[in-house]
């Protein structure tokens, strides 16, 4: 029997480097009320964190696209914006939404997001290992933050170019692991595929 067919065409809300290149930056909010349908479409939210860019301070209008991110009240989440003079749009889709139970970022989450954010953004990216980086994501304590690295990882592989072998070699070796989240293995093994 054949394998399943397989695409490089992404899902909603796969890949959290494109979402970085978008914005102009991106914080740790709480949402101080459900987001408005369109055509107001947006939602009230409270900075917890700024994270990297640009980010507005207090509480704000985050203003939405036409398939706007959806939140309710109280959702704890991280959002990217684009400043437009001085309102705040999200750059998220519905789907792209990055939720958390927990009122404050961990440290270790914080760190991983503010070294990607700097990868994306830095002006001189010479020498950067774009996969080294999104490999220290792959055993985050946030599932979808996982799966959205290893996508990533996925995704530079198939791209020039690509992969360093240093990180290769690191990922071959994340592969063994038996505690790897079965999702991230998946994407892995499908980014050091060599057929």
């Amino acid at each position: 029997m054949p394998p399943p067919a397989e695409s490089h065409q992404r899902h909603v809300g796969g890949s959290l480097l494109a979402l970085m290149v978008r914005a102009d930056g991106f914080a740790f909010v709480q949402t101080l009320e459900p987001t408005q349908k369109p055509p107001a479409a947006y939602t009230r939210v409270l900075l917890r964190q700024a994270l990297g860019g640009k980010a507005p301070s207090g509480s704000f209008l985050l203003r939405s696209a036409t398939s706007p991110a959806r939140y309710p009240a109280d959702q704890n989440a991280i959002v990217l914006f684009k400043q437009r003079g001085d309102q705040w749009h999200g750059v998220q889709l519905l789907g792209e939404e990055l939720v958390f139970e927990q009122p404050v970022l961990d440290e270790e989450t914080r760190r991983w997001l503010s070294a990607l954010w700097k990868a994306t953004h830095d002006a001189s990216p010479k020498g950067q290992d774009l996969g080294g980086v999104l490999r220290q994501g792959l055993r985050l304590p946030h599932p979808k933050l996982r799966q959205l690295a290893a996508l990533d990882i996925e995704e530079l592989a198939h791209h020039k170019p690509g992969l360093t072998p240093e990180t290769q070699r690191a990922l071959k070796a994340d592969l063994e692991q038996p505690d790897l989240d079965p999702e991230v293995r998946f994407a892995l093994s499908r980014a050091l595929r060599t057929d």
